[in-house]
């Protein structure tokens, strides 16, 4: 017990690290116990960072029973108060320590589920029970912080619960919190990690109830009531932004989506409160948003540009002489020529070039795009009639359209006479 009682000692200046939180955050995990039988935490794990003592006295379990009653421990009868409720969410379950004489209802006692602890620590017997959390992932997570609810016993302050964390995959640990104890009415703690846990992908905590911070004088001491929790809760900074600016064509509608991955309240300065909000832009424009949640409100605002000029399309039969394009009849084996200027086009300095028939059918094959001074597609193989070409820039949604006619000689008409 003496080794225990100089490694927590050793945490002891370090604690003082770690602050009560108040910033705007967002929750990310969270554990309310309200269903035991998907609960991801480990109870009653032995406890290898301090030992390898655990109870045979006592454990923790998951209920939602508040009301006391009577236990029976060596041949004494101690009356359990009843365990207070949380004002904030009354009778809901959660994570508590209990006696197993309580448990049992020894002595044809009724059973007493509440939250019970039965010290040991007068019989020299030292006791360590753990309630331990799965690893979490905070990959992604700023200012990752930790709070939770909890009750102790009614004793002095050297009794009670700690919370540790670890890293490693609970190889080594580390003292954040406690004791806690003193207090039969729930309370809520903010813990500030200093950004200890942010961007990690394993965090795992551990709340540790133990009698080996015994206080000397008061060894003979048992005590009724024992420690509950509730609401374990990740939390990390309140992060919320619209895309990046970008630009459209004049006159086009487009679409600002929020990121509703946090937030489910919404006002833009359009008057919308969607999760979106669609209008035509005309000219530079800047809209303005207000997220909120349970924990944050964030502003933001992004700017639309316009693009007023439109990509320029200049077709012709390539090769053409005195109008015609193709010089037999019947051929296939005319050639058009698309230039265009102006616009934006992409990084390559290309545009998206959809070439079409008379019906609009696409056509796929036969197509060489160049990127010299300007952008230049072709299309061979053509017979005659007339083609469509649509094209898009790098910004515009609506593609710019046009349209040429290819033509062929006249078939040559053989006419014969008789002498």
């Amino acid at each position: 017990m003496k080794n225990i009682e100089i490694y927590i000692k050793a945490f002891f200046c370090f604690l003082f690290a770690f602050t009560h939180s108040t910033k705007a955050q967002q929750v990310f995990i969270s554990q309310d116990f309200e269903n035991p039988a998907t609960m991801d935490w480990s109870l009653n794990e032995i406890v290898p960072f301090l030992g390898t003592v655990s109870s045979d006295f006592n454990t923790f379990i998951v209920n939602d029973v508040y009301e006391g009653g009577d236990v029976l421990y060596d041949f004494f009868v101690f009356q359990i108060p009843n365990t207070a409720d949380q004002g904030y969410q009354p009778n809901s379950n959660y994570l508590h320590t209990a006696s197993l004489n309580a448990l049992n209802g020894n002595g044809a006692l009724a059973p007493v589920l509440s939250s019970t602890y039965i010290d040991q620590a007068y019989s020299g017997i030292p006791e360590l029970i753990c309630a331990m959390t799965p690893d979490y992932s905070t990959l992604g997570f700023e200012g990752v912080d930790v709070s939770y609810w909890w009750l102790s016993v009614l004793s002095d302050t050297e009794f009670g619960a700690e919370l540790y964390f670890s890293t490693d995959f609970g190889i080594t640990w580390t003292l954040i919190d406690g004791p806690l104890s003193f207090n039969n009415t729930w309370q809520q703690s903010n813990i500030d990690m200093q950004n200890s846990i942010d961007n990690l992908p394993n965090v795992r905590f551990a709340f540790v109830f133990s009698n080996t911070l015994e206080n000397q004088f008061d060894e003979n001491f048992i005590d009724p009531i024992g420690f509950g929790l509730d609401d374990f809760r990740m939390i990390a900074d309140c992060e919320f932004e619209l895309p990046e600016d970008y630009t459209v064509c004049s006159g086009e509608t487009t679409t600002v989506n929020a990121d509703t991955t946090w937030y489910n309240n919404f006002a833009w300065s359009t008057g919308s409160v969607s999760e979106s909000v669609s209008l035509v832009i005309n000219q530079d424009t800047t809209i303005y948003i207000t997220a909120t949640n349970e924990f944050c409100t964030i502003e933001d605002s992004i700017n639309i540009f316009v693009q007023n000029e439109r990509a320029d399309l200049g077709l012709i039969v390539n090769g053409e002489i005195n109008g015609v394009g193709i010089p037999c009849h019947g051929d296939c084996n005319g050639e058009l020529q698309l230039e265009v200027i102006n616009g934006t086009p992409e990084n390559d300095g290309s545009y998206t070039v959809q070439w079409m028939d008379s019906i609009m059918n696409p056509i796929n094959t036969g197509i060489e795009n160049i990127v010299l001074n300007n952008f230049t597609s072709v299309l061979s193989g053509v017979c005659e009639g007339k083609y469509f070409v649509s094209v898009l820039d790098a910004i515009c949604n609506i593609p710019e359209l046009d349209s040429i006619v290819i033509i062929s000689n006249d078939p040559i008409t053989n006419t014969f006479t008789s002498d």
